[in-house]
């Protein structure tokens, strides 16, 4: 099933991309695991690890790994 983009900001392609980058943008210096985010937005944690991998593949986010988590 597609998630549909939020109305208001079209630029998204879906409101748990957008509630993740918006969790982002406002903690600059936190950190925070893949499952810590796919909580935050809602959303499964195979889709928070995708567009976290979009994410760093456009230069927006630095992952890093300690022990078995990625942050």
């Amino acid at each position: 099933m597609r998630n549909v983009a939020p109305s208001l900001l079209p630029i998204f392609r879906s409101q748990g991309q957008a509630e993740i980058l918006t969790w982002l943008t406002q903690n600059p210096n936190a950190e925070a695991t893949i499952t810590d985010l796919a909580r935050i937005a809602d959303v499964p944690i195979a889709t928070a690890h995708r567009e976290i991998s979009r994410f760093e593949q456009a230069g927006l986010v630095t992952i890093r790994t300690h022990g078995r988590n990625r942050l």
